[in-house]
């Protein structure tokens, strides 16, 4: 017996996105499933959070590696 039977093909009663969030039954599209994450979170099942410097640093310098005089 195929569990597609019983959830009508919506591999959203079997996933379960991480933190929360929800998962969906793209239309139009070959994804079987698609987790809607919330803006901190990442990944395949929105499993990684996103974290931001509290402070903006410009690209290429690195504050964590150099002490400051």
């Amino acid at each position: 017996m195929s569990m597609f039977i019983e959830d009508n093909g919506n591999l959203c009663y079997w996933i379960h996105c991480a933190n929360g969030n929800v998962c969906e039954k793209p239309q139009n599209s070959t994804a079987l499933f698609k987790c809607q994450c919330q803006f901190d979170f990442t990944g395949r099942l929105c499993e990684d959070r996103i974290t931001c410097l509290k402070t903006p640093v410009a690209i290429g310098l690195f504050p964590f590696d150099r002490k400051t005089p």
